[in-house]
């Protein structure tokens, strides 16, 4: 988490029920908005403020999203408006409790189910929070942060490493496709040779037919010797065609296993990061 004040500043405590965001310990500024705000969220408020937000890192706009609640103008009043109106019903829930026990309790509870956003904001602009609980806050926070972190390099890595799987699944298909289709092409090309040699021995035989019986006997025998081989070839051929299709099938079985992970793995990502943000 960025440093705003290396200092712990106390609570500003107004005549109102709960701290606005520019009264609070400046500690939590970075937290609260990394935490309780995506960054489409963040860069959408940002940009009626600042001219170049678009070419901005998403770190530059946290840290200026970060100075601009500090000074308390209309653009930290516009994001108390957005915490507020996002945060409503743990606003609700957990506002009705004063007692300091009661907020040590919802905070453990929003630990357990990983919905921090909500009861963070609740719970830190609350005037009944008292110093020690702000302190495990912050600690939890900022070792939530570092967890997140991890897991994200993680989730990154599995997705470069099944990138890279889908990217040599997609070259071993296409090149089964191709040897396939080579078979294929020879397959066929030897079935029409085959059958202009059959067709050719036949007007040999009707060409040179012998009252002979013996003779047309052998010839007879010749041509059966030549279909059963040309037979044989063509049963080797289409067995060959059956296992390049098989090849291709599991292959491309593999393929959709493989970004149907990536994708899996994605939508795990996306919901803990909308979790992380109720």
């Amino acid at each position: 988490m960025c440093q705003v004040s290396a200092g712990v500043k106390g609570w500003v405590i107004r005549d109102h029920k709960r701290l606005k965001l520019w009264e609070m310990d400046e500690r939590f500024h970075c937290p609260v908005i990394g935490t309780c705000l995506t960054m489409q969220e963040l860069r959408s408020l940002t940009k009626g403020f600042h001219q170049q937000v678009d070419e901005s890192t998403d770190f530059e706009v946290h840290v200026t999203a970060v100075r601009g609640a500090k000074q308390g103008g209309r653009f930290a009043k516009k994001m108390q408006k957005l915490f507020d109106r996002k945060y409503a019903a743990s606003i609700t829930r957990i506002g009705r409790d004063n007692d300091i026990e009661m907020l040590s309790k919802h905070w453990r509870e929003a630990l357990t189910t990983g919905r921090v956003a909500g009861p963070l904001w609740a719970i830190v602009t609350h005037t009944s929070v008292d110093q020690a609980l702000l302190e495990r806050m912050y600690g939890d926070i900022h070792m939530l942060s570092h967890l997140q972190g991890s897991y994200v390099r993680t989730q990154i890595r599995q997705d470069d490493q099944l990138q890279r799987q889908v990217e040599l699944s997609r070259d071993a298909l296409k090149e089964a496709k191709v040897k396939f289709q080579q078979a294929l092409d020879k397959r066929n090309g030897l079935i029409d040779g085959l059958q202009e040699e059959v067709q050719t021995l036949r007007q040999k035989l009707n060409q040179n037919a012998q009252p002979v019986q013996v003779v047309a006997h052998t010839e007879d025998e010749e041509m059966a010797l030549v279909l059963q081989q040309t037979t044989r070839r063509n049963e080797r051929l289409e067995q060959n065609n059956r296992d390049q299709s098989m090849l291709i099938i599991q292959q491309r079985d593999q393929l959709a296993e493989l970004q149907w992970s990536m994708e899996e793995m994605r939508t795990e990502q996306a919901s803990l990061e909308r979790h992380m943000q109720q």
